[in-house]
């Protein structure tokens, strides 16, 4: 169908379009089957609140998605093609971070080991001349503590804690 090189330029040029269109029909049925969920006999926060919440942001995000495929599409028409080398150092070092993160996030904990992935992942994605150390570090630490707070005291759910008992 394709021939060598033609693939990877399809998918440069459509595969934006294609993930956005997935992810917001994605984010459609896990809000249905997030809806279809019992409610709370309690009162309060019931176990459909996170994925609801989970869905609408990946609608937003795919629906962001769709909209930068469609200027892709467009900015793709009215230029020539270039060459990209394909990055595969960054994919395995994504691999081998989230492998070590699984191993080491139970007996570790949630919070070290999420600041320390979380920075790692954006050191192994950004490219070099836009790399922050110090703003890395300090996403890395605000987001995760936040997250923290958010599972441990708003939604009641325990996290592994590891070392830090």
């Amino acid at each position: 169908m394709y021939q060598e090189g033609e693939e990877s330029m399809f998918l440069k040029k459509y595969g934006d379009l294609a993930v956005g269109i997935v992810f917001t029909v994605l984010a459609v049925l896990i809000y249905g089957m997030a809806s279809q969920l019992p409610p709370n006999l309690l009162g309060g926060v019931g176990s459909d609140f996170m994925p609801k919440i989970i869905a609408v942001g990946m609608g937003i995000l795919g629906v962001l998605q769709c909209a930068e495929g469609v200027r892709t599409v467009r900015k793709e028409a009215a230029q020539e093609p270039e060459e990209e080398k394909p990055e595969y150092l960054r994919v395995l070092g994504t691999v081998v971070a989230f492998g070590i993160y699984v191993f080491t996030i139970k007996p570790i904990g949630f919070l070290p080991c999420s600041i320390v992935y979380l920075f790692a992942q954006m050191m192994i994605l950004a490219p070099k001349e836009k790399r922050n150390i110090l703003l890395f570090a300090g996403i890395s630490v605000v987001f995760n503590v936040a997250v923290y707070y958010l599972f441990r005291s708003g939604l009641n759910v325990m996290l592994p804690t590891g070392i830090l008992g």
